[in-house]
């Protein structure tokens, strides 16, 4: 990452698109030569003064990646998501876009266990919501929605969308636990007409 300016940074990343998370080692990178890349720029629009020690108020970030045709998945894909943030006081509201097109021999398969499946990529995302800083007293608690439509590569798949809600509380200033909570409306390869998914996640830091 780059910083030309206090307020604008450049960010660029390769990885190796066959990469194991259960396994260490650089097989298939050298073997392969199959790359996920992507670029980012992003800059603070400066709406509102910096705090020291905090992140920026606002963020605005253009990211453009490339995926690399793999081996055993017929796919080459590139696309971009456009991010924005800004904070007034307590509120936090944001909006992303994402893009992806897809070049694939029909959508591949691959092999979980016994069992094939097809990923499901998206064409078009778009996600909107806020956060609320201060909740009920609690300086460091924090409210959030956010809603999603999606459309998949594949047109004969319905859109899909999402409403999504969570609640992170700070039990200590090292512990915070979210409980969240999804709403999916039509979801992808479901005969369904709604889904819920409960969750809960947890963050430690030393």
């Amino acid at each position: 990452m780059y910083r030309p300016q206090p307020n604008v940074y450049l960010r660029a990343g390769v990885h190796d698109a066959n990469a194991n998370a259960e396994k260490a080692g650089f097989n298939s990178l050298f073997d392969e030569g199959e790359l996920f890349t992507i670029f980012e720029i992003g800059f603070d629009p400066q709406l509102a003064p910096r705090q020291p020690g905090r992140p920026p108020p606002g963020d605005i970030h253009l990211s453009v990646w490339h995926q690399d045709k793999r081996e055993d998945e017929a796919l080459n894909a590139w696309g971009f998501a456009l991010s924005a943030s800004q904070r007034f006081g307590r509120f936090l509201p944001f909006l992303r876009y994402g893009y992806t097109d897809v070049d694939s021999d029909g959508f591949f398969l691959r092999r979980v266990g016994s069992t094939e499946v097809a990923p499901t990529p998206l064409e078009h995302m778009i996600n909107a919501g806020f956060a609320i800083d201060g909740i009920f007293g609690q300086t460091n608690d924090r409210i959030g929605m956010g809603v999603t439509w999606s459309r998949p590569v594949d047109g004969d798949l319905d859109d899909q969308g999402t409403l999504d809600v969570f609640y992170r509380i700070n039990i200590t200033p090292q512990i915070a636990v979210t409980p969240t909570l999804q709403l999916i409306i039509d979801p992808v390869r479901n005969d369904e007409d709604q889904a819920y998914v409960w969750g809960i996640r947890s963050r430690f830091a030393f």
